[in-house]
């Protein structure tokens, strides 16, 4: 009976180590987006501001 238990268990098993290297995956890949928001956001942030402080060189 226990042989049968661990047959029928094994394909679940696999299953939810597929399912956990998925959503590793899933949260490193999102993760890596955030990352790239921020420092595109920055970027952004730092170009307002060198043109806010060229206009203002200027006036």
């Amino acid at each position: 009976m226990w042989a049968l238990e661990q047959k029928i268990d094994q394909p679940k098993d696999e299953e939810a180590g597929w399912l956990k290297n998925m959503y590793r995956d899933k949260v490193i890949f999102y993760r890596c987006f955030e990352l790239f928001h921020i420092l595109l956001m920055l970027c952004v942030l730092f170009v307002c501001i060198m043109f806010v402080l060229i206009c203002a060189k200027h006036v």
